[in-house]
């Protein structure tokens, strides 16, 4: 709306940042990821005049900033006289009520609040007609289906990762040990160029694999959420800290 702010929220992999990518490229729109507008010294520069930001990946600053992404985000929208914006945030990063009533206090006014649903199944076939022309969409749907492993084409994300293994093999693997397996080696290519000068870039396949599977361990057996890196003591509810 026409003046409006709002947030969208999704699961890991759902389209968040494809969306925000699109809504960025609207006219009188601007994207900027949320680590670069909290960094910049001059965030007016982002902003044209009478225009929206789209600001992608709170959970880029939500583990490191001081009360969390939503404050360091709006801290910067201050500077520049609170212009209209979108923030795009992963369900684990958006702290409900708590955001939502700094964003209020700032606002003056309820963000629209906006959950990206996950695939359906014909959600699913359209998706892989589109990116993997080369295999038979039905016939990749029809294989998860018939292991139980329908939430896999649900999520965007997992169902590119099969559309690959097709792709890359001809054909799914029969068991779902044989799926799980390939599935985790073709994860392990690290295609985000802002992670390239991380650590585990340099790691070898088996010492990544050791890693992940110690960390599905712990989220499994503790009935975690996920594994955080930030200081202890911001540690959220759910997760387990890298320290234990």
């Amino acid at each position: 709306r026409e003046g409006g702010f709002a947030l969208v929220t999704g699961d890991p992999g759902l389209g968040k940042s494809v969306l925000a990518e699109l809504l960025g490229q609207q006219p009188g729109q601007t994207y900027v990821r949320a680590g670069a507008f909290v960094r910049s010294a001059h965030p007016e520069t982002y902003l044209t005049p009478g225009g929206r930001l789209v600001i992608d990946g709170l959970d880029e600053v939500a583990s490191t900033a001081i009360g969390g992404g939503v404050e360091a985000v709006l801290a910067q929208l201050s500077k520049i006289g609170n212009p209209p914006f979108i923030l795009s945030s992963r369900e684990a990063d958006w702290r409900g009520a708590a955001d939502r009533i700094k964003i209020e206090d700032d606002y003056a006014g309820k963000p629209v609040l906006l959950h990206l649903q996950p695939f359906d199944r014909d959600d699913a076939r359209t998706f892989l007609a589109e990116n993997f022309s080369t295999v038979d969409g039905d016939a990749i749907l029809d294989h998860l289906s018939a292991r139980g492993l329908e939430d896999i084409y649900k999520n965007p994300l997992t169902l590119k990762l099969m559309g690959e293994v097709a792709a890359a093999d001809g054909a799914l693997p029969n068991s779902r040990a044989q799926l799980f397996d390939r599935a985790c080696r073709v994860m392990l290519k690290e295609e985000n160029p802002r992670h390239q000068d991380a650590g585990h870039v340099r790691c070898s396949e088996d010492d990544l694999l050791l890693a992940a599977g110690a960390h599905c361990a712990a989220q499994l057996l503790c009935d975690r959420i996920g594994v955080f890196t930030g200081p202890f003591a911001q540690t959220p509810d759910g997760f387990s800290h890298l320290s234990e």
